[in-house]
């Protein structure tokens, strides 16, 4: 199946192959610069398989779409570490801001001593 960037150099690349191997095949670096990808028009993550000819578009932090997808992902790690310290915190609105994000959450009662610290 052939794999298209959008400056139109393309590759043939194996079905079933992640989205990042065939970055990688066509010579892209994948660091920590590429978050995720563009795939025919639809935002998905590097560990996607591609399954037919795909026109894919890397998004890096140095993008508006590459920075919703970090903010979006960094709201899901913010609750996921609330959870595990709060296990009864309720979630309720945790979007991703232009300039970054934050997380609603509903607690019980208040107990005096009882807040871990969350590092970031």
């Amino acid at each position: 199946m052939k794999v298209t960037l959008k400056d139109g150099s393309s590759r043939d690349v194996q079905a079933g192959q992640t989205v990042s191997a065939a970055l990688s095949a066509l010579g892209l670096r994948l660091g920590s610069d590429i978050l995720a990808a563009k795939v025919n028009g639809h935002t998905v993550d590097l560990s996607s398989v591609l399954t037919e000819d795909a026109e894919v578009t890397p998004l890096l932090f140095d993008s508006a779409e590459g920075r919703e997808v970090y903010r979006h992902s960094s709201t899901h790690i913010m609750a996921q570490a609330v959870k595990e310290v709060f296990p009864t915190a309720q979630l309720t609105i945790g979007p991703a801001l232009e300039d970054g994000f934050f997380y609603d959450f509903a607690f019980g009662p208040y107990e005096a001593g009882a807040e871990p610290t969350l590092a970031a």
